[in-house]
């Protein structure tokens, strides 16, 4: 078997080193990369294409499953993830027959589950780590132990791959294929559809005003009548919007607490 080419991924410095450190008592295994964030671990999976990741799952602003997420189907490789999740939420790996560590965890078991995930890399191809994984994810978000809507966006700009978060986008415009997400003085394209992105974006934080326009709810400034039937979003940017009187009642429906 060809030697294994593993990324590490944890935000803790001292859960990277342990694995590295068990990691390089196996001669068949590489470790090419740490990454101590999703951000970074995106990048680092795409760029250098691993046989395994080591995938720590609670991590600030992207976290495990998100990075998950991001990558394309034939950039998925075995994953063993690495949680503090509680005996119960790890049930939903067992079914779905997706390996983990359950921090803190013995060397007997890390070196079991490196054996597992061996067979795994010689006997499993791309689609079927991603058919594997797609019930996972959808059980976990059922359960409300994943994040239920988008806490960051993708974006590939001069090579290098940004993560937005969502909370900073201002506004979102459509243009054909595209959307511009707009955040305070800067723009990003980004080839995504305006419907996706308001079926999953949390709905407490974004309202789809118009056809063409998605608005974080917390930059309105005001609202101001336009014409005989339709309205205009001030936001705090200066920017405004059209908005109908249907997207106005929808608005309203909303939680309050930001007006």
């Amino acid at each position: 078997m060809n030697e294994i080419k593993i990324i590490v991924v944890d935000d803790e410095k001292l859960a990277r080193e342990g694995i590295s450190l068990l990691l390089s008592s196996d001669e068949h295994v590489k470790v090419i990369k740490e990454c101590i964030n999703g951000e970074e671990a995106v990048q680092a999976i795409t760029e250098l294409k691993p046989d395994l990741i080591f995938l720590d799952v609670q991590m600030p602003h992207v976290n495990g499953f998100e990075v998950v997420r991001a990558l394309r189907i034939d950039k998925i490789p075995a994953i063993i993830f690495v949680t503090a999740f509680d005996k119960h939420a790890l049930e939903a790996f067992e079914v779905n027959d997706v390996d983990y560590l359950l921090k803190p965890f013995t060397d007997e078991r890390f070196f079991k589950a490196l054996e597992r995930a061996k067979l795994q890399i010689r006997n499993t191809t791309a689609q079927k780590q991603n058919d594997t994984l797609a019930p996972l994810l959808s059980y976990l978000e059922s359960k409300q132990l994943a994040p239920k809507y988008l806490k960051s966006l993708m974006v590939k700009e001069g090579g290098k791959i940004i993560f937005l978060q969502t909370s900073e986008i201002i506004w979102i415009e459509a243009a054909d294929y595209y959307v511009i997400l707009h955040l305070n003085g800067v723009s990003h394209v980004i080839r995504e559809t305006l419907s996706y992105l308001e079926e999953n974006l949390d709905p407490e934080l974004f309202s789809r005003v118009h056809r063409s326009s998605i608005l974080n709810i917390k930059y309105i400034k005001e609202i101001q009548p336009y014409g005989k039937e339709d309205f205009q979003v001030l936001l705090l940017n200066g920017n405004k919007i059209k908005m109908g009187k249907n997207w106005l009642k929808k608005l309203e429906s909303k939680s309050s607490r930001y007006f």
